[in-house]
């Protein structure tokens, strides 16, 4: 199991919530929105070797091989960089990059990259252009392997924490 950060949001990952993000330096806190906001509220792939398989976007993986499988927990950093869990995916693949097309265009044809966008409208806020759909997904995990978590301390030990979300 590893630790990975996670853009802090307050409707459980399901859309964005709106508001600075994280360093001004950072996705977030360029754009006030991380795509992982929709981790929990992407739905299940239609077809193809993903068929009933989630994707979604986790900083942590984006510099991992393709077809990287772990456990991660994923958490918020809080003050005095206290780390909180938040949700839990197991067996969370990351995709390669022709998976991740193929899910951009699924997602496209179906609707949600527009929903996406109107999400990001109502706070003000809009996708960067030039993005690669492994900038908008890069993991696939089957919906019934995530679970919200309730706020607890990350636990240590053998886990490692991923700092690549700054």
């Amino acid at each position: 199991m590893r630790y990975a950060r996670i853009c802090p949001n307050t409707l459980s990952w399901c859309q964005p919530s709106g508001g600075s993000k994280g360093k001004p330096n950072s996705f977030p806190g360029i754009h006030g929105f991380g795509f992982d906001e929709w981790l929990l509220g992407a739905p299940t792939i239609n077809g193809g070797h993903l068929n009933g398989f989630r994707a979604g976007f986790i900083q942590a993986y984006k510099k991992q091989m393709p077809n990287f499988i772990d456990d991660v927990t994923l958490y918020l950093l809080g003050p005095g960089l206290s780390r909180t869990s938040v949700i839990e995916v197991r067996q969370c693949r990351r995709m390669t990059d022709a998976e991740a097309a193929y899910v951009f265009n699924q997602y496209q044809s179906s609707g949600f990259i527009s929903s996406m966008q109107n999400q990001l409208s109502l706070h003000g806020l809009s996708m960067p252009q030039n993005q690669q759909p492994l900038d908008h997904f890069n993991v696939v995990f089957l919906p019934s392997s995530a679970s919200l978590l309730q706020h607890q301390p990350c636990t240590s030990g053998y886990t490692r924490y991923s700092t690549l979300y700054r």
